[in-house]
């Protein structure tokens, strides 16, 4: 540009100081797209780490009642509707008629369903082999669910430069 304002002839001057103007522009705008492209292609989406608690610390037995018809089992911290999820669908288990895991209630730390006398140690036992199963499952989904996620802000930071290369594309090609 200052190349050109120096010309010795005027005709190969730029014309006005508008037209000066307007290159500056110009090229201050390409100069910000190619820093905003040069920032998002140094961009890193970081693999977090798992901090879950209830992957740190799963859920454990750690007590027992019975109350007029009702066993209720104590666990070592209240679950949450995914991990409610997890034991539900943690695939073949073994259970007595109508004390699968999905007719467990939950509320905060305890789970609760009905039992008759003889049936209740053989309810812990299956309980007890469930957990390891439905913590695990837990995990998978929290993993998966992060992977997932991980992956969406990758593709959404490769589309926003895609756009901001198209449009410095289109800025440059263009003339005024």
């Amino acid at each position: 540009m200052v190349a050109g304002m120096l010309e010795q002839s005027p005709a190969n001057r730029p014309a006005s100081i508008d037209h000066i103007k307007q290159q500056l522009i110009g090229r201050q705008n390409d100069f910000v797209t190619r820093q905003r492209l040069s920032q998002l292609r140094q961009t890193v989406i970081a693999q977090s780490e798992i901090d879950d608690p209830l992957i740190l610390d799963p859920i454990k037995l750690v007590g027992i009642d019975y109350d007029k018809g009702t066993l209720i089992l104590k666990l070592n911290k209240a679950v949450t509707n995914k991990w409610r999820q997890a034991l539900y669908n943690m695939g073949n288990f073994s259970a007595l008629w109508e004390k699968a895991p999905e007719n467990f209630s939950f509320t905060g730390d305890t789970a609760c369903i009905g039992a008759m006398e003889g049936e209740i140690q053989q309810i812990i036992e299956y309980f007890k082999d469930w957990l390891p199963k439905a913590n695990r499952k837990y995990q998978e989904i929290v993993v998966e669910e992060k992977r997932q996620e991980e992956e969406r802000k990758r593709q959404q930071l490769q589309a926003e430069i895609a756009e901001v290369e198209r449009r410095q594309r289109i800025l440059r090609n263009a003339r005024v």
